[in-house]
C-alpha cells in the first residue's frame, strides 16, 4: 500500500451502513472535512447524530448503484459481505476509491489508526491486516506525543519564513530545525509556559542566523 496525505476539505464522500463501524469512517472523513453522505434504512446513535447535527446527509434506504455516482470515496461498512462487494465493484466502476470494512483486499485504501496533535499527523497501519496491532502502537505514540508537539509546529511554522530569510543555506536551516528539537521548547510547552518556548525559538534563531554558511 502507499502512503499517502489526501485533503479532503470538501470531498463527495458515501458511506453505505448504518453501525458503529460506519459511524466511526464517516466520523473520521467529517473530522477531515469531507461531505458525507450516508445510506442505511436505519442507524446507529453515534450516525443519527452527525445527521442531527447536519455534518452527515441520510438516505434511509438500501444500497442502490446509482449512490456511487459522482462520489470521490466509497465505505462499505455493511454486515453483509455481499453487499459490500457489490458495493466495491459498483464504486470502481464509477471510478471512485472505496474502502470495505470487512475485507481488505476488495478495497483500495484503508483507514489507519492514527492521531492528531495540530499540524502533527502520526499514522499507523497493517495493511488490513491486524486492526488490533494498529490501535497498540497508536496508544504508545499517543502517550509519547503530546500536545506540546502542535504547539511546537506551530512555533516552527512562525519561524519558517524569517529562517528562511536569515539563514542562507539549507543544512544551516536543518541545523535550526535540530536544536529547536533539542533543545527545552517541548518541556516549556509541556509546562504551559508557551512565552518561554516561543523565547527558546527565537534565541536560536538568531544564534543560528548569526553563524557561516
Amino acid at each position: 500500500m502507499f502512503p499517502a496525505m489526501l485533503r479532503m476539505d470538501d470531498v463527495d464522500t458515501l458511506v453505505v451502513g448504518g453501525g458503529s463501524v460506519a459511524a466511526r469512517r464517516a466520523g473520521t472523513l467529517v473530522e477531515h472535512g469531507a461531505r458525507v453522505a450516508v445510506v442505511s434504512p436505519s442507524l446507529c446513535a453515534a450516525l443519527r447524530r452527525m445527521v442531527e447535527a447536519g455534518t452527515a446527509r441520510w438516505h434511509a434506504r438500501p444500497f442502490e448503484r446509482s449512490d456511487v455516482r459522482g462520489r470521490r470515496l466509497v465505505v462499505a461498512a455493511t454486515d453483509s459481505g455481499e453487499t459490500n462487494a457489490a458495493i466495491a465493484r459498483a464504486a470502481r466502476a464509477a471510478g471512485a476509491w472505496v474502502n470495505v470494512v470487512d475485507n481488505a483486499a476488495l478495497g483500495d485504501l484503508h483507514f489507519p489508526a492514527a492521531i492528531t496533535r495540530g499540524r502533527l499527523t502520526i499514522a499507523v497501519a497493517t495493511d488490513g491486516v491486524s486492526p488490533l496491532v494498529s490501535r497498540r502502537i497508536r496508544e504508545r505514540v499517543d502517550a509519547e506525543y503530546g500536545d506540546e508537539f502542535a504547539g511546537l509546529l506551530d512555533l516552527l511554522a512562525e519561524a519558517r519564513d524569517e529562517a528562511r530569510d536569515r539563514i542562507a543555506t539549507q543544512p544551516g536551516r536543518r541545523r535550526f530545525y535540530e536544536d529547536v528539537l533539542a533543545s527545552d521548547a517541548c518541556d516549556s510547552l509541556r509546562a504551559g509556559r508557551s512565552q518561554d518556548a516561543r523565547a527558546r525559538v527565537s534565541q536560536l534563531l538568531a544564534d543560528h542566523a548569526g553563524r557561516p554558511a
